[in-house]
């Protein structure tokens, strides 16, 4: 899952000179012994803080609404596998159920091979799918972009 908002909210942030200014004024009084000096700490809280409080309910609400679009695909995701999973059990109870009705009063010597070549042609594509979503899902983790645009102005 990417954080494409967060860092976008990070950069918003970071790009207001003033926030870097309070920052680089805080990073200096760091190490200073004894307490600071109030009106300093009161101009470092006015402009570190008044970005957030201008800016906080914007940031927080677009946060909020990437959260809900990854809780929604998690679950659409979640809901297509257990499909997947479904409809395979679905498949090899009726094709086992026809071969033991077919294999009925005959000797079903070729009936432990056809479960097994059965078995085979169903999970060999499933492996196959599930090692192709997690190349696809590396790739993405790998080369994910910055952006989703959330400016000042957002």
């Amino acid at each position: 899952i990417s954080v494409e908002r967060g860092i976008a909210v990070i950069d918003c942030i970071a790009s207001d000179q003033k926030v870097l200014d309070a920052l680089g004024a805080a990073k200096a009084l760091f190490d200073i012994e004894g307490d600071a000096p109030p009106d300093i700490l009161a101009r470092l809280s006015k402009a570190a803080g008044g970005h957030i409080r201008a800016n906080g309910y914007r940031y927080r609400k677009k946060i909020n609404l990437e959260l809900a679009r990854i809780r929604r695909v998690r679950d659409l995701q979640w809901r297509g596998v257990t499909l997947v999973g479904t409809a395979i059990a679905a498949a090899l109870i009726s094709t086992f159920n026809y071969l033991y009705s077919v294999a009925d009063g005959v000797e079903p010597w070729w009936l432990p091979p056809a479960v097994v070549l059965g078995v085979l042609c169903v999970l060999l594509p499933a492996a196959a799918v599930l090692v192709y979503l997690s190349l696809v899902h590396k790739r993405k983790s790998a080369g994910s972009r910055l952006g989703g645009g959330l400016g000042h102005g957002a």
